[in-house]
């Protein structure tokens, strides 16, 4: 199988379709499936826009003001 992260030059990909029986690799994506045998696959950058983004956190409050009415030590 061809790789996914390189497109095939015209000649590379009309050497892989005339290698190819699309009737059998269409039979036995059929069988996967009714056994369960699913996959999923994923670009990172898909994985990316998935992936959860971490909770924001709130930046820190401020000190509070010295209270008038105490005394510095």
């Amino acid at each position: 199988m061809p790789s996914k992260t390189k497109p095939l030059s015209p000649k590379e990909l009309a050497g892989y379709e005339a290698g190819r029986d699309l009737g059998a690799d269409l039979l036995q994506s059929i069988s996967e499936m009714k056994a369960g045998k699913l996959s999923v696959v994923h670009s990172p950058a898909a994985e990316a826009r998935i992936k959860p983004s971490p909770p924001a956190t709130p930046p820190p409050s401020p000190p509070a003001p010295p209270d008038p009415a105490c005394p510095p030590p």
